[in-house]
């Protein structure tokens, strides 16, 4: 039986680059530009639970929306919020003519 193939290991060696970790200020910086595109009713959710630290219930509470749907629009509403930082950390990156590592 012939020997299975073996994938070459890449000749240059890896190095993983730390992100960039952004300030608080410019956090907030991105956080503020990416709510001011939202629907004010996502603005209003994503301003409590980021800014206010309610979790969501406590959000739910305060808007009247359902539990499951405020759950479910802050998972999203947050998953925005992260590309949104990890966007901001690339352009930083590439301005500094580092680029970043991707795992």
């Amino acid at each position: 039986m012939p020997e299975p193939l073996r994938r070459e290991a890449d000749p240059a060696p890896y190095q993983e680059r730390q992100p960039l970790r952004l300030n608080a200020s410019d956090r907030r910086r991105v956080v503020v530009r990416y709510l001011r595109q939202l629907p004010p009713r996502d603005r209003q959710m994503l301003a409590l639970s980021y800014f206010e630290d309610l979790d969501a219930d406590d959000v739910a509470g305060v808007t009247g929306q359902p539990a499951g749907e405020v759950r479910s629009r802050l998972r999203r509403l947050l998953d925005g919020v992260e590309a949104a930082l990890l966007a901001e950390d690339d352009a930083l990156w590439r301005q500094l003519g580092r680029g970043r590592a991707r795992g």
